[in-house]
């Protein structure tokens, strides 16, 4: 995933007139942001950003109750 910078008057990203595309049309935009995670909540700036992180913890063994 690819943050963009926002323009603060618009809160819009400044993206040519035809869109973009592709992947590396958005890594060609200045300020881009690579972030590793999908599923991401954006924080003031594109370093800062919130994710969900699930783990499940279960027990292996199987325990037989009268």
């Amino acid at each position: 995933m690819i943050a963009l910078p926002v323009v603060s008057e618009t809160g819009l990203p400044d993206l040519p007139e035809a869109g973009i595309e592709s992947a590396e049309q958005a890594a060609a935009i200045a300020g881009n942001f690579v972030v590793e995670q999908a599923s991401i909540v954006p924080g003031l700036d594109p370093a800062t950003y919130a994710y969900v992180k699930t783990t499940a913890h279960r027990n292996l063994f199987r325990i037989r109750l009268p």
